[in-house]
C-alpha cells in the first residue's frame, strides 16, 4: 500500500508501548535506520531495546532474543536480517514484526515492511526482489523516519502483512 504522505502523523503510539530493535550497524544505511528508530522512540515515548545482530553466523539467536523481549513490536532494520526473518516469523503468530527499508518474499500476516524506491531487498537469498534499483544513498535518518512513521501507523491500524511504501 502506499499511503498519502503524512496520513499517519494522527497516529498515536499507545502509552506503555514497547519495541526491540534488530540492528546490525553494519553499513552507513543500517545505522540511518537505527539511529532513526532510536530518535523516534525518544519523540514518541516508545521503550526500546535494541539487540544487536552483528555476526551473521547468529542472526537466528539475535531474532530469538528479541523475540524474548516480548516487546509489542519487532522492528529489523535493513535488509541483512529479511532472510533469517523469513525463517521464523511464521512461527511467531503472536509477535508483531516491521522491516524497515527491506521486506520478507514470502511475508505472514504478522510481518509489515516498510520501503521506498531504492530499496530492493526482498531477502537476498530468495531471489524474489522488486523492480526498484538498490541505492544505499536513499537510506537516510529522515525517509527512514516517515517509513518508520508509515509502518508503525499500519501495524497500530491492523494492517499487519502488508508492505508500505513512501516516498
Amino acid at each position: 500500500m502506499t499511503p498519502s504522505p503524512k496520513s499517519w502523523s494522527s497516529v498515536t503510539v499507545p502509552a506503555g508501548y514497547t519495541v526491540a530493535l534488530l540492528s546490525t550497524d553494519d553499513s552507513m544505511a543500517a545505522r540511518h535506520l537505527t539511529d532513526a528508530v532510536k530518535a523516534w522512540a525518544r519523540t514518541t515515548g516508545v521503550h526500546l531495546t535494541l539487540v544487536p545482530a552483528h555476526d551473521p553466523r547468529n542472526y537466528l539467536a539475535s531474532i530469538e532474543k528479541a523475540i524474548e523481549v516480548h516487546a509489542d513490536l519487532v522492528v529489523s532494520a535493513g535488509d541483512p536480517l529479511a532472510d533469517p526473518l523469513a525463517l521464523v516469523t511464521a512461527s511467531w503468530p503472536d509477535q508483531k514484526f516491521l522491516l524497515l527499508g527491506a521486506e520478507l518474499a514470502e511475508p505472514t500476516f504478522n510481518v509489515t515492511a516498510a520501503v521506498w524506491k531504492g530499496t530492493t531487498a526482498r531477502g537476498g537469498g530468495s531471489g524474489a526482489g522488486n523492480a526498484w534499483k538498490h541505492d544505499p544513498a536513499t537510506f537516510t535518518v529522515e525517509r527512514a523516519r516517515r517509513a518508520l512513521d508509515a509502518g508503525v501507523a499500519a501495524v497500530l491500524r491492523g494492517y499487519a502483512g502488508f508492505v508500505v511504501q513512501v516516498d
